[in-house]
């Protein structure tokens, strides 16, 4: 048995889409992003940090540019509690990229 292939960038979107659109889904997003938005304000970072959620094939990652950290986290967090929230940014800050295998 293989793996399937990745999914091409218009499907991953639609899929996105078809996501936001079901239930409260937008609005646990938007929550997830609030929380984290606020796990990110106790720490001195020096620069601006940004946060995608997205469907990813590991869970967390972290890179940083001259202007911004940008953080990625898989959308499996997004009905994580605050704590999970804390632990992993703190993760990210300080240890790097967390991945699946």
């Amino acid at each position: 048995m293989h793996p399937l292939p990745p999914a091409t960038p218009s499907k991953r979107a639609h899929c996105w889409l078809k996501f936001f659109l079901q239930d409260e889904n937008l609005a646990l997003h938007l929550h997830a992003l609030e929380r984290v938005r606020a796990a990110l304000l106790v720490h001195q970072l020096g620069l601006p940090a940004a946060l995608h959620m997205v469907n990813m094939d590991s869970l967390c990652r972290t890179r940083r540019y001259a202007n911004v950290l940008l953080l990625k986290a898989s959308e499996g967090f997004l009905n994580a509690e605050n704590g999970i929230w804390e632990a992993l940014i703190r993760n990210l800050l300080f240890a790097g990229d967390c991945w699946t295998s």
